[in-house]
């Protein structure tokens, strides 16, 4: 079955911890773990207390995305469009 390429796919687990790792760590800007390209960033979001802030972050050119959590907002660097 080939992927619709209207259709964004979620990223696999393994990427979404390294996503996660990147976005812990103070002013760094992530990028895709799967074709190295920059980020969109955007939230966070309310979950709720019992969850937190969540993050909403896209790769473009791979049409992956993924929400993240558990990431202190003041280490996130925000697309400029969104800060």
């Amino acid at each position: 079955m080939s992927e619709n390429k209207d259709t964004p796919v979620m990223f696999a687990r393994e990427h979404t911890l390294k996503i996660r790792e990147m976005l812990t760590q103070a002013g760094a800007k992530p990028l895709c773990p799967r074709c190295n390209e920059e980020l969109t960033v955007s939230g966070p979001v309310s979950a709720g207390e019992a969850i937190g802030p969540v993050f909403h972050v896209v790769c473009g050119p791979c049409r992956r995305h993924a929400a993240i959590r558990d990431v202190p907002g003041d280490h996130v660097v925000l697309n400029p469009d969104d800060a």
